[in-house]
């Protein structure tokens, strides 16, 4: 594993933190909405910020390939173990 480049270990970064910014992104923009009462601009935002996520899905997974894909996934399950 230590044989990786600097571009695969950005993609693992790009893959781990994704569902932390998609969801944690939109759900921090819903509730914003609703405190501010400002819907339709934090709408705008929180949809741009979970469109960004799928973004850095792709190219995590671009740049980590199917080998990044297994140890981020293989992380994520022992986490939630």
């Amino acid at each position: 594993m230590a044989n990786h480049s600097i571009a695969f270990w950005f993609g693992v970064g790009l893959l781990a933190v994704n569902p932390v910014i998609g969801w944690g992104g939109a759900a921090l923009c819903s509730y914003l909405a609703i405190k501010t009462k400002k819907r339709k601009f934090y709408a705008i935002i929180g949809t741009s910020i979970y469109a960004l996520s799928w973004i850095m899905l792709l190219f995590g997974g671009w740049l980590a390939g199917p080998e990044g894909y297994v140890l981020v996934k293989d992380l994520f399950f022992k986490i939630v173990k």
